[in-house]
């Protein structure tokens, strides 16, 4: 530790600007002193500009525990004005860079002996620090960062308050983190020779890396009583229902998996993964327009969406069940389903059994983890899984929904090559990369031609589904 450990970023702001003359600019540099002869108080940390002129203080509260470890030779910080700061009379906010000094080893160090309740707290605060990130997604985290803070009152030591402050800053470490291993992950998936069928051509996903999850479906947990949905109470809500996994295993519900039954058949709009012996609230959209009373207690699972409705729900940010019914509605009316409640599983069951058998016809590979399915140069859409495995549960479903847009489709064959650069695309250097609204568990990437979300578990990809945007 000859030049200290950077511990992460501490946001705070610089107060009392009101009574100095020179600024800051927003990206600047800024550097801090401590002013122990400070009449207003013993703990100030005053902040200095490029030009080395005061232009404020830390505020009370964040020097009050900072400055000991300073003083102790504990921790050195600078730091930097926010990028968009805002023009304030009274205050700027910044980013306080913290690095632990040779002599702050000890605020990591398990304490054998814990003499007082302070020394306890911080010993659960350290545990937590550096098991607790790594265990849960950053909601979770985040949460339990705030009921720490709640229990903390002007006895905590310093070194402990620094911990609980870092928190945040861990968060976001280990989230790009978990980015860059999901970027490792996708840059090992090939595509293999594409079997022509129906006017589509469908390319094989291998991955060198396999994740060994043991996941089920809806279908198997269903079947073998593993699992219970319906709605989420009596009066229903059409954008939730709920799932009660009772089983010792991992429930894998994808991104456009339908369900029916209960008040309304609804879809998956965000892959979830519902784990063991716990009821997980499932975000979904209705696609059965037309009815809103029990048709039984229960849902089951259905078959899965067609590709247009699953990219109409990646795409839409805003009015998502409005250009889902738009969709269903199109859908119906094109491929002549006919369902009195405008139910997109129950219109389209007498298109979907003309077609069946056809997914038969495609043979792919035993090792295939997905596929990329195109017509010509144009994406219909692309479906990855952790595994095989995985993909065999859901490969007729999937393959089914695929060919229906065959039926509207003339013969083009498709090149691997271009299939190719579409996955090198969305590891390249200007994909958007952002966490879900929905679920801290998926990531977003956005390039020039695809949008896809990614589910993770583990830290490994478990679903990618994109499409053309």
């Amino acid at each position: 530790m000859k030049n200290g450990k950077y511990l992460g970023i501490i946001k705070s702001q610089i107060v009392g600007i009101q009574y100095y003359d020179d600024e800051v600019k927003g990206s600047e540099k800024i550097f801090f002193e401590r002013e122990p002869d400070n009449e207003h108080d013993e703990n100030a940390v005053k902040v200095e500009n490029l030009d080395f002129k005061k232009v404020g203080f830390l505020p009370m509260k964040t020097s009050s525990w900072l400055a000991p470890l300073i003083d102790q030779g504990k921790v050195m910080i600078d730091g930097l004005v926010k990028d968009s700061y805002y023009d304030n009379e009274y205050s700027i906010p910044i980013d306080i860079k913290v690095t632990l000094k040779s002599k702050g080893k000890d605020i990591f160090h398990k304490n054998k002996d814990i003499s007082s309740a302070e020394e306890a707290f911080h010993e659960a605060v350290l545990y937590s620090y550096e098991n607790i990130i790594d265990k849960c997604d950053s909601d979770v985290t985040s949460n339990f960062t705030e009921l720490l803070s709640r229990a903390v009152d002007r006895s905590v030591l310093p070194k402990t308050k620094l911990l609980l402050e870092l928190f945040e800053s861990k968060v976001q470490l280990r989230s790009e983190q978990r980015t860059q291993e999901t970027l490792d992950d996708l840059k090992k998936i090939q595509v293999g020779a594409g079997k022509h069928h129906f006017n589509l051509t469908f390319f094989p996903l291998f991955t060198k890396s396999p994740n060994g999850s043991n996941f089920i479906s809806l279908d198997q947990a269903i079947k073998k009583k593993y699992a219970e949905g319906g709605e989420v109470s009596e009066e229903g809500d059409i954008s939730k229902v709920k799932l009660k996994n009772n089983s010792d295993h991992f429930i894998f519900l994808p991104q456009g998996e339908m369900i029916t039954g209960a008040k309304q058949d609804r879809v998956i709009i965000i892959s979830t993964i519902v784990v063991p012996n716990t009821t997980e609230i499932l975000n979904v959209s209705c696609v059965e327009q037309g009815r809103w009373e029990f048709e039984s207690q229960e849902f089951k699972a259905s078959d899965y969406s067609h590709p247009k409705l699953r990219k109409t729900i990646i795409e839409s940010s805003e009015n998502i069940q409005q250009n889902v019914w738009n969709e269903v509605n199109a859908c119906l009316t094109d491929f002549d389903g006919e369902s009195e409640s405008s139910s997109l599983p129950k219109g389209m069951k007498a298109v979907s059994q003309r077609m069946k058998g056809e997914e038969k016809k495609i043979k792919l590979p035993k090792t295939a983890c997905g596929i990329i399915v195109m017509s010509g140069e144009e994406l219909l859409g692309m479906d990855f899984f952790d595994s095989p495995k995985t993909f065999s549960s859901y490969k007729q479903k999937l393959l089914q929904s695929y060919l229906l847009e065959g039926l509207k489709r003339k013969t083009e064959k498709s090149d691997q090559e271009y299939a190719q650069g579409l996955l090198k695309e969305m590891v390249g250097n200007k994909a958007e990369i952002n966490t879900n609204a929905l679920s801290r568990s998926v990531v977003g990437i956005r390039t020039k031609r695809l949008k896809a979300d990614l589910l993770l578990h583990e830290n490994r990809v478990c679903h990618l589904t994109a499409f053309e945007h």
